[in-house]
């Protein structure tokens, strides 16, 4: 039998998205070893259900890994390409299967599963239209977007195991029989009988509270609410149970009245999902039980009690003087950006030159392990901080070389779009301002297709590089024929301000492998010194360079490097092998570390950063011959590890998945910027974070990070009245 982690793998190259679940054991009791657990086996091990679901290669090989034993769940909808007509004998569907087909005629011979307890799942292809999910007939429900089926070779509660009845057949759309059916929507209240329980007032009162703070846009944690409503029939009541998804499900645009009331029909008995996954979601959007009829807590203490943040302790410290001072061509490009700045910035200096030498070498070097010089480097800093001049110097390099090909557009319209640049021109260099903007606009719930495939393009892209990227194919071959482009060499160099970035991350950004293929660049210095630039043409040795670069000419001869499939090959020396060794079990304890926490995910890539610099680094100082050296090693591991330190500081304090969350944090940040003097009641007020919440919000805020830990109100010695004052505590 196929593993489970092979199966998951050979799920992604059919373009389904894939989530580990929780297995059975040989007692058959499911993996949680919760006694109350009534899904044995189906649940998702992941912290957000069907939020934390990939495409990836690397986090399929990263689950696995870490639960190679994990049943395997799949998606359905738009998210894998196929809805499910599910089955159940348990409840009278194979005999109303029977009469639908006795009526309207057989179903086509599409992809069908053999679920562990008898059932079945026909898959279907997705219809252009809308899709009714919920209940068909008595034992026959639809599975669409916000649903998932468990696959092969998941085991089942009952012994049996998931089966494909074919595997190698392919899935077909349904008859038009089946999908024009009207889809039974029965009562959403279902009565309870003479045993239900009466209405108990105060735990409804604290669920309320509880869904104040989370969002009613995310189909997946809908569906999880509202499973985790019905769940709690027996001790709020039936009509209270619906009636609270309802009220909260309506602050959502999407609110359809007919659909809540289908899909309450079509739950079960909870599901294995309860009252606690709902508190868990609340906590994880800012909500704390114990703050909800809490006034804050405003004992107060001596300022020398309380330990204060330690900024550089978190990784808040400015690029290192070592980063600054590159050697090679590398350190040119960066003086010559320096000194035809009004403003130098030298840390973006450092990141636009690292992206253009990534592309100018494309397609033609790579490391021992068949990595390629591809980056996605983001600049962050304050408005005003002189972000703009590294990408001009950019453009004006790479046009005085005669490679202004290279340079792709600086905004994109559509995921289409960029995939026909890639196609007429397979190394290119997107360099995008206000990229946080974009970010913003692609996880808008309204956004169309064309802008969420930008992002879901970049990532197939970024891992192409060293492999044929194989486009989407289409029904009219003629018309639109499928892309091929052979290595892809895509490089994106990014600026943004801190608030519109991060502000556009959200969780699921952390754990999808979004987040860890981005080298983000990130400068607190609002004001550099201002200088008189030198208007100077490019040095020559850079266009020499760049020209050499080009040419590939490496220790094999002048043929190779030309043909993208064998590239020049870069060796590394022993003592650099021995350094990213060590630092490979350096991201091994620190994914260890930050296990559960959805930081680990940031730690995935860190190697392959530190290697792709390393070979930038090292061919920046020798072409002609060129080794991977001990000092190349340094350079680059230590820009990734620094890197790496502030981003993770910065997503602790600044990703919010709901608007409280949110408040809170950028009110948190306000109060460690603020140091050992802190914020004063009237202090706040005139701070922008703070001043913008009404007395009741602020309450609520300082409550929650007290509460938290996070925050003590101090009183200070002064020459005349103490100061009292909120400072932001380890």
């Amino acid at each position: 039998m196929v593993s489970p982690k092979k199966s998951a793998l050979l799920y992604l190259e059919r373009g389904w998205a894939v989530l580990p679940l929780h297995r059975v054991d040989q007692d058959c009791l499911c993996s949680c070893s919760s006694p109350k657990c009534q899904s044995a086996g189906k649940h998702p091990l992941l912290p957000h259900g069907l939020k934390d679901a990939s495409r990836d290669i690397s986090d399929v090989r990263v689950w696995w890994n870490r639960w190679p034993h994990a049943n395997v769940g799949v998606v359905t909808g738009h998210a894998s390409g196929f809805w499910v007509l599910d089955i159940d004998p348990r409840n009278g569907g194979d005999d109303s299967l029977a009469d639908l087909i006795l009526e309207h005629g057989g179903l086509p011979p599409t992809l069908t599963a053999l679920t562990g307890g008898g059932g079945r799942h026909f898959l279907f292809a997705m219809p252009e239209g809308p899709l009714n999910c919920g209940k068909l007939t008595e034992g026959i429900d639809i599975k669409g977007d916000g649903g998932y089926i468990v696959t092969s070779p998941s085991n089942h509660a009952s012994g049996g195991v998931y089966r494909w009845q074919d595997p190698d057949a392919e899935i077909l759309p349904a008859p038009d029989w089946l999908m024009n059916m009207p889809k039974q929507v029965a009562s959403p209240l279902k009565s309870l009988g003479p045993e239900a329980k009466e209405l108990n007032p105060q735990k409804v009162e604290e669920i309320r509270s509880a869904l104040l703070v989370i969002p009613a846009d995310d189909r997946d944690e809908w569906l999880y609410i509202g499973m985790a409503l019905h769940s709690a029939i027996p001790e709020i009541g039936d009509a209270s149970a619906f009636s609270l998804w309802s009220e909260w499900s309506k602050k959502s645009g999407k609110y359809d009245p007919a659909d809540q009331g289908r899909v309450w029909s079509s739950f079960d008995d909870g599901g294995g999902v309860s009252l606690s996954t709902l508190f868990a979601i609340a906590k994880k959007y800012g909500f704390n039980p114990s703050a909800v009829m809490a006034p804050p807590v405003s004992d107060l203490k001596q300022i020398s009690e309380v330990e204060l943040v330690d900024l550089e302790e978190q990784g808040v410290v400015e690029m290192p003087d070592l980063l600054l001072h590159p050697h090679g061509v590398l350190h040119e490009i960066v003086d010559w950006i320096d000194s035809t700045s009004i403003r130098p910035q030298r840390p973006f200096a450092v990141a636009s030159a690292l992206t253009l030498l990534g592309t100018v070498l494309g397609r033609k070097y790579a490391t021992e392990s068949g990595l390629r010089t591809n980056l996605y480097m983001i600049s962050v800093g304050p408005t005003g901080c002189g972000k703009n001049h590294a990408r001009t110097a950019t453009k004006r390099i790479l046009s005085a070389a005669g490679l202004s090909e290279r340079l792709g557009g600086e905004e994109l319209a559509s995921g289409q779009a960029i995939m026909s640049r890639v196609g007429l021109s397979p190394v290119v260099l997107f360099q995008l301002d206000e990229f946080g903007l974009l970010m913003s606009a692609i996880q808008n719930p309204n956004a169309g297709s064309h802008l969420v495939s930008i992002l879901s393009n970049l990532m197939k892209l970024f891992s192409s590089a060293g492999d044929t990227y194989i486009g989407t194919e289409y029904a009219d071959q003629e018309k639109r024929p499928r892309l091929e482009v052979i290595c892809p060499c895509v490089s994106v160099y990014g600026t943004t301000t801190p608030e519109t970035f991060y502000k556009s991350l959200g969780s699921s950004h952390v754990v999808s492998g979004y987040l860890n293929r981005l080298l983000v660049v990130e400068t607190s210095i609002n004001r550099p010194k201002r200088q008189k630039p030198i208007s100077s043409d490019v040095p020559e040795p850079i266009l020499q360079w760049i020209a050499k670069a080009t040419k590939a000419v490496g220790s094999g001869g002048n043929l190779e490097g030309l043909d993208p499939t064998s590239p020049v090959t870069v060796p590394m020396s022993t003592g650099a092998e021995d350094l990213f060794d060590s630092f490979d079990a350096e991201i091994d304890r620190a994914m260890d570390k930050d296990r559960g926490t959805g930081l680990d995910a940031l730690h995935n890539r860190a190697w392959e950063h530190g290697a792709k610099l390393a070979l930038i680094l090292a061919l920046s100082r020798d072409l002609v011959r060129p080794v991977i050296t001990v000092q190349d090693a340094e350079w680059a591991i230590t820009f990734v590890k620094w890197s790496l330190s502030r981003l993770i500081h910065e997503v602790e304090s600044r990703v919010a998945d709901s608007p409280f969350q949110a408040k809170a944090k950028e009110c948190l940040l306000t109060l460690v910027k603020a140091g050992e003097r802190g914020l004063t009641e009237r202090d706040m007020g005139r701070v922008s974070s703070w001043a913008r919440l009404t007395p009741r919000e602020r309450e609520a805020v300082l409550s929650s990070l007290q509460i938290a830990g996070q925050v003590a109100k101090v009183e200070m010695p002064t020459k005349g009245r103490p100061r009292q004052a909120w400072v932001a505590i380890k």
